[in-house]
């Protein structure tokens, strides 16, 4: 599967799931400024927000959690994250983005890779299960 950066991808998020959040939209960003220096990065939104976007990314975790699990699957118009804690839910991005083959450097740098062509990045999976 691809993964097309250059649709206008919206990530939902509720308030605890922030951090997770702003990982994938600068991951994101970094991917679509290689197509075009005007491309930005993905909008935000609360989960409690209305929404009608066509290509959404969804956050979710429950709070206090203390199981460690995450999961999430990836489609064409639609992404779903979830972590059982606000900590297993950034362990879910870092793995959804790693599918992408994007990376954060020890100096805080991303590691980004070249498309496929156009705004299709070639993603290694698209479904990742992790018990805890």
């Amino acid at each position: 599967m691809f993964f097309d950066v250059s649709k206008p991808w919206t990530i939902i998020r509720p308030e605890s799931c922030a951090e997770a959040a702003a990982a994938i939209a600068r991951a994101l960003g970094g991917l679509r400024r290689r197509l075009s220096p005007e491309y930005t990065e993905p909008a935000l939104i609360g989960a409690e927000e209305n929404h009608n976007e066509d290509y959404i990314i969804l956050l979710n975790c429950d709070d206090g959690s203390k199981k460690q699990g995450f999961s999430w699957r990836a489609g064409e118009s639609r992404v779903e994250i979830y972590g059982h804690a606000p900590a297993s839910l950034i362990a879910a991005a870092a793995s959804f983005l790693a599918a992408l083959d994007v990376y954060e450097g020890a100096d805080g740098s991303l590691k980004l890779p070249q498309p496929e062509t156009g705004g299709l990045y070639k993603m290694n999976k698209i479904h990742a299960y992790y018990a805890g």
